[in-house]
């Protein structure tokens, strides 16, 4: 058998190449945002959309909450029975959740093991299984809401109080405290939490940040209505979507400046899941996660990568 050196070189390349293929199905995203596109200054209905920020972008669609679900997983609800899927970043989906009959869903969150809680607009909260099964529903009247640290205290804003709720057990908890004209909340992976409180006479909404003990330890003042909150650079960031903008604006927790802002398709931002930072399903990650985006299947690129591998080493003998 003889073997050149251009041969050799060749093979070698190729045998580079051909592994470096199996990592091709996948593409790094920091930012996935289920928003709507609408009329705002005219108030005409919106036509929900999903983007995964320098990915891809659905419009329209039929998702109006998403949620974070561990190793780079985005869940969608989609109504009008709050059935609950799986959204890749290139928009296939799988279902999780079949729905429940006359349910309108709200909000979904998922906890650290993959149990799901889904507000709903008729005032209850139901938990669903990681396996998509059905657990327990509770008559709670949580629209916006966010899971603590210990995996069974719900926090929920309605009617102006930022109530508490243990998910575990199934009973109610004291009110944390404040009570205001509340909007979305996060909590902090110290124990405080952010929330978004209206100003009417001003046209915009505060960010009040509260410590464990329901004490205020600062206010973010926007330059306008803002809606849903979610929680960036393993918990030092805050993102806000705001309403008939098409933008994300990610700030500084500590100072409060402008980290950057993220451009949208549509005009009104409804949750927003941050894959480079802290989330209740995720804990502190790293500074980005990787999305699988199917492409090629596995057995494809095995055969395609063998059939390549051979015909280079006949070049070498």
């Amino acid at each position: 058998m003889k073997m050149n050196i251009r041969a050799l070189s060749s093979f070698i390349l190729l045998l580079i190449t051909s592994t470096a293929a199996f990592g091709q199905d996948v593409q790094p995203f920091d930012l996935a945002v289920a928003g709507e596109d609408v009329a705002c200054q005219l108030g005409f209905p919106g036509v929900p959309y999903v983007q995964f920020d320098g990915i891809s972008v659905e419009e329209p669609s039929d998702i109006v909450s998403i949620a974070a679900a561990g190793s780079g997983r985005v869940l969608g609800l989609i109504n009008p029975r709050a059935e609950i899927m799986e959204i890749r970043p290139d928009l296939t989906r799988t279902q999780v959740f079949s729905g429940i009959d006359g349910a309108e869903g709200h909000r979904l969150l998922v906890d650290a093991t993959g149990n799901i809680y889904l507000t709903t607009t008729e005032g209850r909260v139901v938990a669903i299984r990681p396996d998509g099964t059905f657990r327990a529903e509770f008559v709670l009247p949580a629209f916006e809401a966010d899971l603590a640290a210990d995996q069974c205290t719900l926090f929920y804003v309605r009617d102006g109080r930022i109530g508490r709720f243990d998910v575990c057990t199934g009973t109610a908890l004291p009110d944390f405290g404040p009570t205001g004209r509340f909007g979305t909340l996060r909590l902090l992976p110290d124990g405080g939490l952010l929330v978004t409180r209206q100003d009417l006479e001003e046209r915009r909404d505060d960010v009040i940040r509260y410590d464990s003990a329901g004490a205020v330890t600062r206010i973010y003042p926007l330059p306008e209505f803002a809606y849903p909150l979610a929680l960036g650079r393993a918990g030092q960031s805050l993102l806000v979507g705001g309403d008939c903008t098409a933008r994300v604006h990610e700030y500084d927790l500590a100072t409060g400046t402008l980290l950057r802002p993220v451009g949208l398709e549509g005009s009104v931002a409804l949750s927003i899941v941050a894959y480079n930072g802290f989330t209740a399903a995720l804990g502190v990650t790293a500074a980005a996660h990787v999305a699988a985006v199917p492409s090629l299947s596995a057995t494809m690129l095995v055969v395609l990568g063998a059939l390549l591998a051979l015909i280079a080493f006949r070049r070498l003998v």
